[in-house]
């Protein structure tokens, strides 16, 4: 299995920086050297990736490393034109979260009414734009009973590829009903990948944010 890596745009302000802000600079330092230990996947998630105005050029800078699989987990509700672009000319694989093959379902998830519509038109340009696409589905006690329905859904759509997971104690994920975090975890961590935050921090893996096994250097 090829290495991977995958880098947290959480945290980080939605305003126009340059690369050469810290914290850009510590991710740019972090693929250059997941670059020569043969990494050639990364994956940019959150929060939500695109909301950053940088992504589009993280994403150049990544193809430029000679990163071959390049991923954005996204809800899909902010893709704008020149994201867009950078995505279709990088052929840039997305992963879209769905909660439910209905719009009441899954804005109860999200919390934003019109999320679902929004989603949903992305996925379809993305479809129609020939990028490799695929939908996680997620179980949370608001759309438990729709997971099934959401499966589906999607798979009528022209996706083949659909994970469904259950609701981690990590993050937004935690509540006073749920588990400790590190027994949210699925056992797999470190197993090929690593995972960088803005900040420059690494972890096993993006739900295990609560160790830290070292931190990207500034070239």
């Amino acid at each position: 299995m090829q290495p991977r890596v995958r880098s947290l745009l959480h945290g980080l302000f939605a305003r126009p920086r340059s690369l050469r802000d810290p914290r850009c600079r510590r991710l740019e330092a972090g693929f250059a050297e997941a670059a020569t230990l043969d990494c050639r996947s990364v994956q940019f998630i959150g929060g939500e990736p695109t909301l950053h105005p940088e992504l589009p050029d993280l994403i150049d800078l990544a193809r430029d490393l000679g990163f071959e699989f390049i991923e954005v987990y996204t809800n899909g509700v902010s893709i704008g034109p020149r994201l867009k672009k950078h995505l279709v000319d990088n052929s840039v694989a997305l992963a879209f979260s769905v909660y439910a093959n209905a719009a009441a379902a899954h804005d109860a998830v999200t919390r934003r009414a019109g999320s679902f519509e929004r989603t949903l038109k992305s996925i379809r340009w993305a479809l129609d734009a020939g990028l490799d696409v695929r939908c996680g589905v997620i179980a949370t006690p608001a759309n438990a009973a729709a997971t099934l329905f959401a499966e589906r859904f999607l798979r009528e759509l022209g996706i083949g590829d659909i994970r469904v997971d259950v609701q981690r104690p990590v993050g937004r994920g935690q509540s006073e009903e749920t588990c400790d975090a590190l027994d949210g975890l699925c056992g797999h961590c470190a197993d090929g990948r690593l995972c960088v935050t803005a900040s420059g921090a690494l972890h096993p893996c993006v739900f295990s944010r609560f160790a830290e096994v070292g931190r990207a250097s500034e070239a």
